[in-house]
């Protein structure tokens, strides 16, 4: 049971953009042992987990979709404010201080940022679908940034433009575009993450303060369409409960 309620904390993490998976490991106490067992593909210990977590993405998915239909300027604000919030956070957790020299990757990151941002996810209509190529590499990429702690996965969906239309696959049990990101997300965990890891790793403060800038700039794609009250307090709610969340990341790596 244990392992089944924090496969469901993990479908929360990943559906909300700017909590990342590998701050929710870390939080869960799960990172080190992880990456451990997903390196000697050791992956019997988290078939409860797994199946929490598939529960989990179906509710929240479910849930979002139907918050999005009642009030969607003010989801699209909290889902901003969690957004813009993982930006410090990851310079925050990954210890990168400022330089004039990353200051100029934060620039570029967020000019890019905002070039590739489709329009305002408010305004797209339903059933405009990307492509299964693009849904394909949006697992690959997502899945495989998402085991570094402040980089949330679906953060990289919403700068590829399909992160809707992955809400709306859960929330219809559309089982080809699903099975196709899978597939994606496999091979991201397998094949790239750990490469993705040791790139990190070496190339630290490009990598972070490149990535905070795309993050910053791709929430072009949520900012409401009017500035009142209500949008404020919900983008200052999702911002406030990434960065608790994202605070509880200990040396856990």
């Amino acid at each position: 049971m244990k392992k089944f309620l924090q496969g469901i904390f993990m479908g929360f993490a990943l559906i909300l953009p700017g909590l990342s998976g590998g701050t929710a490991f870390i939080i869960l106490g799960l990172y080190r042992q992880i990456l451990l067992d997903l390196a000697t593909f050791n992956l019997k210990p988290y078939i409860t987990f797994a199946a929490g977590t598939a529960a989990g993405l179906l509710f929240w998915a479910h849930s979002l979709h139907h918050l999005l239909n009642v009030w969607p300027q003010v989801i699209y604000s909290f889902l901003l404010g969690a957004l813009w919030a993982s930006a410090p956070l990851i310079l925050r957790i990954n210890k990168c201080t400022f330089s004039k020299k990353r200051s100029v990757y934060l620039i570029w990151g967020t000019v890019l940022g905002w070039i590739i941002a489709i329009e305002p996810l408010a305004v797209l209509p339903l059933g405009e679908y990307t492509s299964n190529v693009v849904i394909f590499l949006a697992g690959i990429v997502s899945s495989a940034t998402m085991l570094i702690p402040g980089i949330s996965g679906s953060a990289v969906l919403i700068i590829m433009g399909v992160y809707r239309d992955i809400l709306d696959f859960l929330r219809n049990l559309d089982w080809l575009p699903l099975l196709i990101f899978a597939a994606g997300c496999i091979i991201g965990l397998f094949g790239l993450a750990r490469i993705i890891a040791l790139v990190f790793q070496r190339y630290k403060g490009f990598f972070s303060f490149f990535t905070a800038g795309m993050i910053l700039g791709s929430g072009r794609t949520l900012f409401p369409a009017e500035l009142h009250i209500s949008v404020i307090l919900a983008a200052a709610a999702g911002a406030l409960i990434v960065t608790i969340w994202g605070g509880n990341n200990k040396d856990g790596r």
